[in-house]
């Protein structure tokens, strides 16, 4: 793992046949294969207390000669990342390392001097949006969904697993009577600063915002502890993501999103701001980019807590229902089923009117979904088929 690598195997680069090829490489794949085996026996060995009794002393041997110097080559290949180009099989498994390593007393410690370094200059430009996303996006946007949802895939992400990391390093309390995790505030801090400065500018990058916002909605379960903190959200919300709702970047419309449906259950106070977003949302139903439509429509049902948002869809109910079974008929997608399942859920007492067209179109997408080899899609059509089955049997029961 500590091998030098030749310059012209990890100077800085974004072109997307060129990254693929250096991941091909000997040299990167054998870093790849290093990183892995060592997370993995630290993953599986690394914590004495919890291996069986004939590996106690391998464990222990591990845990106290090999864990900390471990922790120093991962660390480094991570930092590496900063300037220079590191194979995405060795980035993703020793992001691993460094999430195991918050786990115990030890690595932490160890680890702790530098969370702010990867908090506030490695995280970050991990998660931001790269040229093959882009490319893929432009070129093939069903299969670019399908990446973003296939579990293997966000499983060796390095973007997916540096996120991870960072839930890790804002839950981590040095001392377990601290009422406030070391990092959480200061992080956020960061974030909004970030998103400041990202506004005053002339011509920001956008990448940057979608990933801090990215961030911000990863971390939402944390921000639901802290009362201080949830009070800033709806300001940051208004100020930062509403606009991004009507954004002329894709993936900034994605994000916007996105970041409303992970705080669909918070208790907005600003009805007007509210009803802005819930608009904007239901506008990107019809948006021309299929990822942008489908992210809409696995969002949108989680706002209808909201009373709000409930009376102010209402009247366009049969629109919406048209526009999920549209989408479906562009992407099997599991997720999507069960979001309109919630819609019929909700407006039980409203579906009566549309039960009939929404059953047969339903019925016609699970004969097609049935049809699917499952092999080709990880099991997505199988599940969503499931789901309109179900769907189905939530419109009988409400009429």
């Amino acid at each position: 793992m500590d091998k030098p690598v030749p310059d012209n195997l990890e100077s800085f680069i974004e072109e997307m046949e060129e990254i693929e090829k250096r991941d091909s490489h000997i040299i990167w794949k054998i870093k790849g294969i290093a990183t892995k085996t060592t997370y993995r026996i630290f993953a599986k060995y690394g914590n004495p207390k919890f291996v069986d009794k004939k590996f106690e002393a391998f464990s222990q041997r591990f845990y106290n000669d090999f864990s900390g110097p471990l922790l120093e080559s991962h660390l480094q290949i991570v930092f590496r990342r900063k300037t220079h180009f590191v194979g995405s099989k060795t980035l993703n498994f020793a992001i691993k390392y460094l999430s195991s390593s918050t786990k115990l007393e030890k690595t932490m410690t160890l680890l702790k001097p530098f969370a702010e370094n990867l908090l506030y200059e490695t995280i970050i430009p991990i998660m931001l949006v790269t040229h093959k996303d882009v490319t893929l996006y432009k070129e093939d946007p069903i299969e670019f969904i399908r990446k973003q949802l296939d579990f293997t895939e966000t499983l060796f992400s390095p973007k997916n697993t540096v996120v991870d990391l960072l839930i890790y390093l804002c839950s981590y309390k040095s001392n377990k009577k601290n009422k406030k995790p070391d990092f959480l505030h200061s992080f956020l801090q960061y974030c909004a600063t970030n998103l400041n400065q990202y506004k005053e500018q002339p011509n920001p990058d956008w990448r940057i915002k979608e990933a801090i916002l990215y961030a911000i909605g990863s971390l939402r379960e944390k921000i639901d502890d802290y009362k201080e903190l949830k009070q800033l959200m709806e300001p940051m919300m208004i100020q930062y993501v509403l606009p991004e709702l009507k954004s002329s970047q894709s993936f900034l419309r994605i994000r916007a999103a996105w970041l409303y449906g992970e705080f669909g259950d918070f208790k907005f106070q600003d009805n007007e701001s509210i009803k802005q977003a819930i608009d904007g949302i239901y506008q990107l139903l019809f948006d021309p980019d299929l990822p942008v439509r489908l992210t809409a429509a696995t969002s949108i049902h989680k706002l209808l807590d909201n009373t709000i948002a409930t009376e102010f869809l209402k009247p366009a109910l049969k629109t919406i229902l048209e526009a999920f079974l549209k989408i479906m008929t562009e992407i099997d997608s599991e997720e999507l089923v069960s979001a309109l399942e919630m819609f019929v859920e909700h407006y039980s007492d409203a579906i009566g009117p549309y039960a009939l067209d929404l059953s047969q179109q339903l019925v016609n997408a699970y004969q097609r979904l049935i049809q699917v080899n499952v092999e080709e899609d990880d099991g997505e059509s199988a599940l969503a088929a499931v789901g309109c089955v179900t769907a189905i049997r939530r419109i009988l029961d409400s009429i």
